[in-house]
């Protein structure tokens, strides 16, 4: 496993620019997603907004083709890019990734999920999966047992975006 760092993000995004083209990277050059390409963190996003539905779908297609090449470069823990609205009811074309190598980082760095956490790597979830069994581990502490869904999904949300147990929990 590589270091979490700007060379792993750099040598992954090369490999894709190779086997693609520069113009692929458009989707993977955001801050949130290099934290994660770089291995520093588990889960990233792209959201991009356009007016014309056919211009989202071709964008969603080059978003689609291009994971299936990231997950040829590096471990690609779980993968959706898809058509959606925001909570404005504009459209937009997106992505969510988890990174299994940020994914075994962040599970490093946690004392929040107990033992079990490396357990969840193994089970190839969806991302909304992963979090309802993250949850259930976090509920397995006797101080979080009466936590709400909501918080409990704040806090595994925090643990794949590679907070610090203590400012998940301040």
């Amino acid at each position: 496993m590589d270091q979490p760092g700007a060379q792993t993000a750099i040598k992954i995004l090369s490999a894709l620019k190779n086997q693609t083209n520069s113009s692929t990277l458009v989707y993977w050059v955001t801050p949130n997603t290099i934290l994660t390409i770089s291995g520093a963190r588990a889960y990233c996003d792209g959201v991009f907004y356009h007016d014309d539905h056919k211009q989202l779908k071709e964008w969603t297609t080059e978003m689609k083709d291009s994971i299936k090449t990231l997950d040829s470069i590096t471990d690609v823990y779980f993968a959706e890019a898809k058509i959606d609205k925001s909570t404005s009811e504009e459209s937009y074309a997106g992505y969510d990734m988890i990174f299994t190598q940020g994914l075994k980082l962040v599970f490093e760095n946690t004392k929040l999920l107990g033992s079990a956490s490396s357990e969840l790597i193994q089970q190839k979830f969806t991302g909304e999966q992963l979090i309802e069994a993250m949850c259930s581990l976090i509920k397995q502490d006797e101080q979080f047992k009466d936590f709400n869904k909501e918080n409990l999904n704040h806090i595994a949300f925090g643990i794949l975006v590679g907070y610090p147990d203590k400012a998940i929990l301040d």
